[in-house]
């Protein structure tokens, strides 16, 4: 993650800022004061390094509902307190996947 911080604070001028959470110390990368992307240790035995973009949807079982109607699947069913939310993960119909998260309050 070292690498990561460098990286995007050159290439991007975002600064690294670790926010306190419950489950213990969230970092992410900040511009003009505000969250703009977050850090997660992952095993590489297990999943490729990447960006996981999340959505802020303001109902997430109404978002699960209209993205099955339109061809897309639920990968991962909403799963609780995930970043002081509920969050799922869909893939588009061209299999791309994403998530959705409905916050419990403004959590950035």
């Amino acid at each position: 993650m070292e690498a990561s911080f460098r990286f995007y604070s050159q290439v991007i001028g975002w600064e690294y800022v670790e926010l306190d959470r419950p489950h213990g110390a969230y970092p992410t990368f900040q511009s003009a004061g505000q969250p703009r992307a977050g850090l997660v240790q992952i095993n590489p035995a297990e999943m490729e390094s990447g960006w996981a973009p999340y959505i802020g949807v303001a109902d997430l079982e109404a978002t699960l509902a209209r993205a099955k109607e339109l061809g897309g699947e639920v990968l991962l069913e909403p799963a609780e307190n995930i970043y002081e939310g509920r969050l799922a993960i869909l893939a588009d119909p061209t299999g791309v996947s994403f998530l959705v998260i409905q916050l419990e309050e403004e959590a950035l």
